[in-house]
């Protein structure tokens, strides 16, 4: 627990350098605020598999596992008759699982199935507890809670991808808060009903009836989670465009496809300004069609052409735009807004580090001693 306990002192450290820009706040303080970012929460989150798909299925699961936290002593104990150390080894089980399932997850979970990713580790969890219910012994008690844990792996990779595909860049926060609410109201609830459980039902009882009922709880929204599968689109050509550029390249798939829905289409005419120098500057462009000519202080720089950006350096610096850009053919590009582009690229060392080394480069070349390579924008 102290060794937890540091690890999360050190990662709240790595905080204070997580800069974003500022953004308008609500006018309601304190727990009105609170209250009212909980409500937006869940109301986003019943509309993932609407009606309520993934938070009724998330507290279910959750109610699982905190029933089985209750569950493991009793188990190992009077049923297994294993000893007081088999509590360790059982719990121990769940997560060598998560090993294996975290690792399998990389490989079998894809952008396009992870509705049913989320439904499989439903199932993962729940069939091994009916099959131990039916078939007691430390032997099946191990495998089971391996298969657990492989399971639930495989449902958080599938649900927290899914949440973050599936909400808004301005609503994924809430969302996910939201999510954490749902996860630890279904702890709470197992944990405290788990005993009631083991008094009607016994053990084998109590896990027949709580695997079962997940397994079949699952099964139920199959064609609901298929469904949202097939509306949910493949990765486009936006968003293997953004990846390519290195400033972009280490944010995770989710947030890069945030990114991309908030792209919104320009298109510019030969001949026609795309920025102008001096200007004030208030959006990134990626070219995906065309050409186009760039001069700083009227001498010319070398073209860009599709897969090349433009306009970084006034967002990252604040400062006017400091060349001109010119379509020397129709010129088809896609925006990003000021706030959205900084929130990604200032979120993420990696991708702060190398949007600042394209912008120093660049402002190195247009520099008057500077080398005639790319300028920009």
């Amino acid at each position: 627990m102290a060794l937890a306990a540091g690890f999360l002192g050190l990662s709240a450290l790595s905080l204070p350098g997580l800069a974003v820009p500022d953004r308008p706040r609500s006018a309601a303080k304190g727990a009105v605020r609170v209250a009212r970012d909980v409500s937006d929460g869940l109301t986003e989150l019943a509309k993932v598999a609407a009606p309520g798909g993934v938070a009724i299925l998330a507290f279910a699961q959750t109610f699982v596992r905190g029933a089985l936290v209750v569950l493991i002593p009793v188990l190992a104990v009077d049923t297994l008759a294993a000893g007081l150390s088999a509590v360790g080894w059982l719990t121990a089980a769940i997560g060598a699982g998560g090993l294996v399932g975290g690792a399998a997850a990389t490989g079998l979970v894809h952008v396009t199935r992870l509705g049913r990713a989320f439904i499989a580790g439903l199932l993962l969890w729940g069939l091994p507890l009916v099959w131990l219910a039916i078939t007691p012994s430390a032997a099946v008690a191990y495998l089971a809670l391996v298969v657990v844990g492989i399971g639930n792996a495989v449902e958080d990779v599938g649900l927290f991808t899914l949440l973050a595909r599936s909400a808004s860049p301005r609503s994924g926060g809430r969302v996910l808060g939201a999510t954490e609410f749902v996860v630890q109201a279904g702890l709470d609830a197992g944990s405290v009903a788990a005993p009631w459980l083991l008094h009607v039902f016994d053990v084998r009882g109590t896990l027949a009836l709580l695997g079962g009922g997940l397994a079949v709880l699952a099964l139920a929204h199959v064609r609901r989670f298929v469904r949202l599968d097939q509306a949910m689109p493949a990765p486009g050509q936006e968003v293997e465009m953004l990846r390519r550029l290195a400033m972009f390249a280490p944010l995770p798939l989710a947030a890069i496809e945030l990114l991309a829905s908030d792209l919104q289409p320009h298109e510019f005419a030969k001949g026609t300004v795309a920025v102008r120098e001096g200007e004030v500057g208030e959006l990134f462009y990626l070219i995906v069609g065309g050409s186009a000519a760039v001069s700083v202080q009227g001498k010319p720089r070398p073209p860009l052409a599709p897969g090349d950006c433009f306009g970084e350096i006034a967002l990252l610096r604040g400062i006017p735009r400091t060349a001109t850009v010119v379509a020397d053919q129709p010129l088809r590009t896609l925006a990003l807004e000021r706030e959205a582009f900084l929130v990604a690229i200032t979120g993420n060392s990696m991708s702060g580090a190398a949007a600042e080394a394209l912008v120093t480069q660049r402002l190195t070349a247009d520099s008057p001693t500077g080398p005639d390579a790319h300028g920009t924008r």
